[in-house]
């Protein structure tokens, strides 16, 4: 009868492409799910616009990196490290210039950097915030950039959001190829090591 047995819903899973190690398929949906929806979905990045990623080198902004450049946008990889691995994909590591979206995954500070960086109509989606919680806003450069802020995360949604953004994700998946880049795989009795 299934009794307590948590399943997986069938709308939030996606095939498994082929030539993909498992490592490299457990590690794809959660970090491209995430940066799909906060790209597309939430900030509307267009081919031909400026994306600033902030805190580029994790598994989300590596995703960001990759979606974006396969969207045909204009990406920049601002990371304290990995700037060759990053400019292997595509993107650019020189922060200069306006941007269209700006994705923050790293917080604190860096709002008001961001501000300063928005394009008119500019989007800065915040999905992280390891560096802080908190930043200062200058409203005037808001303003002036007619630019918008918002925060995003996928916990906590609905399953059929859920099941959205992993639809949106499986028809970019179809459409290109991805790069997942696994450093290092535990096996699951040394889990609490990984």
């Amino acid at each position: 009868d299934g009794g307590d047995l948590n399943l997986t819903r069938h709308d939030t899973v996606l095939d498994v492409p082929d030539g993909w190690s498992w490592p490299e398929a457990g590690g794809f949906v959660e970090v491209f799910a995430t940066a799909h929806d906060a790209l597309f979905t939430q900030a509307e990045l267009l081919a031909g616009e400026r994306l600033l990623v902030n805190g580029a080198a994790g598994g989300v902004g590596v995703a960001a990196v990759q979606l974006a450049i396969a969207a045909g946008a204009e990406v920049t990889a601002n990371a304290r490290h990995h700037h060759d691995e990053l400019r292997a994909l595509g993107a650019d590591d020189t922060v200069d210039g306006a941007y269209d979206v700006i994705l923050e995954l790293v917080g604190g500070e860096n709002l008001a950097a961001n501000l300063e960086r928005l394009a008119p109509k500019g989007r800065i989606a915040v999905i992280g915030v390891g560096a802080g919680r908190q930043g200062l806003i200058d409203f005037g450069l808001l303003m002036r950039a007619r630019g918008r802020i918002h925060g995003s995360q996928l916990r906590g949604r609905s399953d059929a959001e859920k099941a959205e953004v992993i639809r949106l994700l499986g028809e970019t998946l179809a459409r290109h190829d991805f790069h997942v880049p696994v450093d290092t795989t535990f096996p699951l009795d040394q889990a609490q090591d990984a």
